[in-house]
C-alpha cells in the first residue's frame, strides 16, 4: 500500500492505491468533479474502464444546503456516509 501526492492539472490530491481499489481525497466538490473528469480522460487514453457501479463518494466536512452530487461518465455516483469496504 502506498500514499502519494498526485498533481492533475491544478488539482493536488492524495492518492491511496492498493489491490484494485483507488481512493482519492480532495478539498472541494469541484476538485472531486474535476478528478472524475481526469479519470474519464485517463480511461479513454489508456483504454481502461473504471466500474462506476462500484464507485462511492464519501463526503467529510461538506456543508451544502443542496444535495451534493458527483458525476462520472454521465452517471450520478452514490454518496455514502461511511468509508466503503472492498468486495
Amino acid at each position: 500500500m502506498a500514499i502519494e501526492e498526485v498533481h492533475i492539472g491544478n488539482v493536488v490530491t492524495m492518492l491511496l492505491l492498493y489491490a484494485n481499489v483507488m481512493m482519492f481525497f480532495t478539498n472541494t466538490l469541484g476538485d472531486a468533479q474535476n478528478l472524475m473528469r481526469a479519470l474519464e480522460d485517463f480511461c479513454i487514453y489508456t483504454k481502461l474502464n473504471a466500474n462506476s457501479s462500484k464507485m462511492k463518494i464519501v463526503l467529510v466536512k461538506i456543508q451544502n444546503k443542496d444535495k451534493p452530487y458527483i458525476m462520472y461518465n454521465n452517471e450520478l455516483l452514490e454518496i455514502v456516509t461511511d468509508t466503503p469496504t472492498t468486495d
